[in-house]
């Protein structure tokens, strides 16, 4: 035995050296054959130097408890024996804790308390309610793990009137930790907000939807426009080819000259001779049903009453033009009802081109026209129809209908500028 005295301090076993000795290795502190800390050591000591042992563990053993201290095999002192808690908290502390996952079940708020370096601190824990109450909880005696350190469970009631308005908000203290060592949190939610963006989530799909099919027939419709015109206008440009070859052999066939028939044919061709070529052309008027792809953005589901179907408008609408190349003359709306004025307040444009708006009253209904302007000639691919005056049942009269409403729309009907030719 070359060292007496040992003595606990913070984080570390102090040994005074009785007489001179060199330490040339690991002297390690055991607690029941269990590691509690090492120094690894090559240093010669005269009789009163002190060997610090550095701890940055203690077991979970019974106490009291001898702690050893050996180099090799040898002891280099006597035992140390550890009376209580209060010689592991010198060294120790509260050691290193944490809280495993917390949950709520049958109004108990349960969790683990994990001290990973201290295993013999019993510890204490509370609880703070929405920064407020003040709740102890009950701490089961604790258990050694087989990783090391222990562990002990806890439970806390948790009572009806805990819970606030925006829910509950809980943090776990254990005593001698400054700081909450975990947190539970429960939001309560609102059924109704859920509910609203539910329905909007939907509504704005539905409506992406439609859109999408409206971009596709209108590419559709387009390109078999362009075909059937570039095919009408091959069939006039044979059947004049032929008329020409015709004419050529119907005089004498001395004067059947081929150098005649390709000058014709060129001229066909050139800036200065320009040939009609009749193309047939969509009709002047288009009616659309309130249920078209036409209708494809801001427009609710077809709805019937007894005067007939209609279909209800949000703040904004959009209306597909299917005949894209005709310059517009009119759009015609027929309203039969109007949320939140006595008659519709409405602005329209053309692929950002303005038209003029005029209301007429006709029985029951409203006739709304949305007229190009008389010098010049619109054409686009989408009318765009915005109401200055909404509402929302819900909000008015307290029902479940939470949409924005402007107008309900029997009939759309579309007017186009005569065309009779094309030119080539």
């Amino acid at each position: 035995m070359k060292f007496d005295s040992p003595a606990v301090l913070s984080a570390k076993i102090r040994l005074c050296c009785v007489d001179a000795c060199d330490v040339n290795g690991v002297v390690i502190a055991y607690v029941e054959g269990i590691t509690a800390g090492e120094l690894t050591c090559s240093q010669a000591f005269a009789a009163g130097d002190f060997l610090d042992i550095p701890i940055r563990y203690f077991p979970h053993v019974s106490l009291p408890a001898k702690m050893r201290f050996v180099l090799g095999e040898v002891d280099i002192a006597e035992p140390l024996t550890i009376a209580g808690l209060e010689d592991v908290m010198t060294l120790l502390g509260h050691g290193h804790i944490h809280v495993g996952p917390l949950s709520l079940e049958n109004s108990l708020l349960r969790g683990t308390i994990v001290n990973t370096s201290n295993s013999v601190n019993a510890a204490s824990a509370f609880i703070k309610i929405n920064g407020h109450v003040v709740r102890s909880a009950v701490v089961e005696p604790a258990r050694g793990r087989d990783e090391g350190g222990s562990s002990a469970r806890f439970a806390v009631p948790i009572r009806p009137g805990d819970f606030v308005e925006s829910g509950l908000s809980i943090d776990l203290f254990v005593m001698g930790v400054d700081y909450p060592v975990a947190q539970f949190t429960y939001l309560r939610s609102d059924p109704d907000t859920q509910s609203r963006r539910l329905i909007e989530i939907d509504e704005k799909l539905r409506q992406m939807q439609k859109s999408t099919l409206l971009q596709i027939e209108m590419l559709r419709d387009s390109l078999e426009h362009r075909l059937t015109v570039q095919q009408e206008r091959m069939d006039t440009f044979v059947e004049y080819a032929m008329s020409l070859i015709v004419d050529k052999l119907a005089g004498p066939l001395e004067a059947l000259n081929p150098a005649d028939f390709l000058d014709a044919l060129r001229h066909l061709g050139t800036s200065n001779g320009s040939v009609a070529l009749p193309v047939s052309m969509p009709p002047s008027t288009a009616s659309l049903a309130l249920d078209a792809p036409a209708l494809s953005f801001g427009w609710y589901d077809v709805e019937t009453n007894g005067d007939g179907d209609f279909r209800w408008m949000g703040q904004t609408g959009l209306i597909r033009n299917p005949y894209t190349s005709r310059p517009l003359s009119r759009l015609e709306l027929t309203v039969s009802q109007v949320y939140g004025a006595s008659e519709p307040m409405l602005r329209a444009t053309l692929d950002d081109q303005e038209l003029s708006a005029s209301v007429q009253k006709n029985g029951k209904v409203y006739l709304v026209n949305f007229t190009a302007p008389a010098d010049r000639k619109l054409t686009g691919e989408s009318m765009h129809l915005e109401s200055f005056v909404t509402g929302c049942p819900a909000v008015d009269h307290g029902n479940t209908d939470e949409r924005i409403l402007s107008i309900a729309v029997t009939h759309v009907k579309i007017y186009y500028e005569a065309i009779t030719e094309v030119a080539a």
